[in-house]
């Protein structure tokens, strides 16, 4: 239940119903954001809480997050983020 119930918020997504016309392949451009940010903040929380992480969360329940990795995962999504907005910018669709 848990994978199917997430996995419909894609599809959601890429069929958003915009109101102006020349926003019909926003979806494709929101769905493609989303899975960039989700990745490299899970790629910056690896990288630097493996390098760095001193600090655990949570150990009771997660021994290997810290809040080094925490701190990683939005700066690295950020970055990502800003880097895409950039790169995309004049393309997209908002």
């Amino acid at each position: 239940m848990y994978v199917p119930w997430l996995l419909n918020f894609i599809q959601k997504i890429y069929y958003f119903h915009f109101t102006d016309p020349l926003e019909q392949d926003a979806g494709k451009f929101y769905v493609l954001y989303f899975i960039l940010v989700t990745k490299f903040s899970d790629t910056g929380a690896y990288a630097i809480g493996s390098l760095i992480g001193k600090h655990k969360m949570i150990p009771r329940i997660s021994p290997g997050k810290t809040w080094e990795g925490f701190g990683g995962a939005i700066l690295v999504a950020t970055l990502a983020s800003f880097i895409f907005y950039k790169v995309a910018g004049r393309n997209s669709p908002a």
